[in-house]
């Protein structure tokens, strides 16, 4: 894996991170190659299915697929969920960022299992997130089948990236556990450089 001056190794830090509990895990890699991502993800994948936590590939269906990855999450500037949905297959987790209501029905009617909506409040990782409004997150969380049956027999899910170091946003989450992945909120971490 690429080193990272100044930091402690991704692996020794996803490490850390499963030790401590989380139930998924995003690798996201914005400045590698696809072919390094690839590469990353493969070890990491290694250590996720170890502890039996889900592992997300943030944006590349290419390093998804050939990873074994658990699942993608996409953006809105990526491939449309509709397409991405059908290449990953039905049974691997499809992730879409959903910044209003109209892009998270859409998401959900293209066969999306959760949503990223924020950020809810400033990070220091990304700092180009623009914060969402409480009223905005409302009207997301609302207006999807959160209450009803969605295609693998679990509730439709949402989660709201964002500086979190007091778990401010807990107020702001409704429902994450799911039948299948035990709890993809709180509980899940975003891994990137």
């Amino acid at each position: 894996m690429p080193h990272r001056p100044g930091m402690r190794p991704l692996e020794e830090q996803v490490r850390e991170a499963l030790d401590a509990g989380i139930t998924m895990l995003q690798l996201r890699e914005k400045y590698l190659s696809e072919e390094d991502f690839l590469r990353e993800a493969l070890s990491i994948r290694k250590l996720t299915e170890r502890y039996h936590v889900p592992l997300i590939i943030n944006d590349s269906l290419y390093v998804a697929i050939n990873s074994g990855a658990d699942g993608i999450h996409i953006g809105q500037s990526d491939l449309p969920a509709r397409q991405v949905r059908a290449k990953l297959g039905p049974d691997k987790i499809l992730g879409v960022t959903a910044k209003t209501v109209a892009q998270a029905l859409e998401a959900e009617k293209a066969g999306a299992d959760y949503l990223g909506s924020g950020a809810v409040f400033p990070s220091p990782t990304k700092t180009e997130a623009i914060p969402m409004s409480r009223e905005t997150l409302t009207a997301i969380c609302q207006s999807v089948h959160s209450g009803c049956r969605h295609r693998r027999n679990q509730r439709f899910q949402s989660f709201h990236p964002g500086w979190n170091r007091h778990r401010r946003s807990c107020d702001y989450i409704r429902d994450f556990r799911t039948a299948r992945y035990r709890g993809c909120g709180p509980g899940a971490a975003r891994v990137h450089s």
